[in-house]
């Protein structure tokens, strides 16, 4: 039940974030701070997720976006900086985490027809069909499960697992993630072979279509048209619970040397899977500024640190919610607590 700090945050964000003097405002008072947006999935039509964009939404959302700031890539952001010259202000940078198909099919065509640029991270393997992206495995399983009640128990947690709607399916995937992010990477490749066998589910070798990674030969196209290529991984751990340094090395410098030799291009940007705090340490930073990258993203903060801990706003399908970050007034009101 939302509270009533929510309920007037809430209220807030819808009186202000109506008023495009105060967004004008708020946006002159932010300037000097970048936008970089964060999306990862797209949908052709509404769809009940919110972080799911639909193809009408994220068209309002780019010509927003055109209309009130200069697009950069993250990786030209990065090398301005570097280099200290000028950057325009306001800036925005899209990028696009993990390398879905439906970036390819949705999103792409409306940045092509705005003339508009992104960074899209690939996960290696994932784009390979070597694997599934781990999150989408626990959908998959309470999706296609014929227990509609099951009790799932790992390492002393018990889960109560309800999957006779969307939204129960939701509510079990969120407790599972949650949990999941907290492992040792073994343990959470555990916990989901664990899952598959409770539920009496086969996971097909490569994603079905609803998790389909693009191909080589589309994100060549795009990177082509102006998408950055950037490395999101070799197979999406969180990278602070690997424990293994070769492997942690392997999974963030052996991800751009991986992806440059299938799009004959360099790669300079990294972003760290999740990534919100816990899922990095000073560890997994300096493995990545010693690994070939330039800058890297994290998940999402009010603060810049510095080049290899870049914060990034989250977007969803709700309007007021996007203008309100969009326009600044998110990183205003973060510094005065508002929350």
């Amino acid at each position: 039940m939302e509270t009533g700090k929510g309920i007037l945050k809430r209220y807030t964000k819808g009186v202000l974030a109506r008023f495009p003097v105060v967004r004008g405002l708020a946006t002159i008072a932010t300037r000097k701070q970048p936008r970089i947006f964060v999306y990862h999935r797209f949908g052709k039509d509404i769809h009940s997720e919110p972080t799911v964009i639909d193809a009408a939404t994220f068209d309002w959302q780019v010509r927003h976006i055109q209309r009130n700031f200069r697009v950069i890539t993250l990786g030209e952001y990065v090398r301005s900086v570097r280099e200290e010259a000028q950057i325009p202000r306001p800036t925005a940078i899209l990028t696009v985490d993990d390398g879905y198909r439906d970036f390819y099919e949705i999103a792409y065509p409306i940045l092509r027809k705005h003339g508009v640029r992104a960074t899209f991270f690939v996960t290696f393997n994932f784009i390979e069909n070597n694997i599934w992206l781990w999150p989408d495995i626990l959908s998959f399983a309470m999706e296609n499960t014929e227990v509609k009640n099951a009790s799932f128990q790992y390492a002393g947690a018990l889960f109560h697992l309800d999957t006779d709607t969307p939204a129960s399916i939701r509510r079990g995937w969120t407790m599972l993630s949650d949990f999941c992010i907290g492992l040792d990477d073994r343990e959470k490749w555990a916990l989901i072979s664990k899952l598959l066998d409770d539920l009496r589910v086969d996971l097909p070798k490569e994603p079905i279509t609803k998790y389909a990674p693009a191909t080589w030969e589309q994100i060549k196209e795009m990177k082509g048209q102006g998408i950055e290529i950037g490395s999101h991984t070799l197979n999406h751990p969180i990278l602070s619970r690997v424990r293994d340094e070769r492997i942690l090395r392997e999974e963030i410098e052996g991800s751009r040397k991986a992806i440059e030799e299938r799009i004959g291009e360099r790669v300079t940007t990294f972003c760290y899977p999740n990534s919100m705090p816990g899922d990095i340490n000073e560890k997994v930073v300096k493995f990545a500024m010693e690994g070939g990258y330039e800058g890297a993203v994290f998940g999402t903060g009010e603060f810049f640190e510095d080049l290899y801990r870049l914060p990034r706003i989250g977007v969803c399908s709700d309007k007021t919610d996007f203008l309100w970050k969009a326009c600044g007034l998110e990183n205003l009101t973060g510094q005065f607590r508002f929350n």
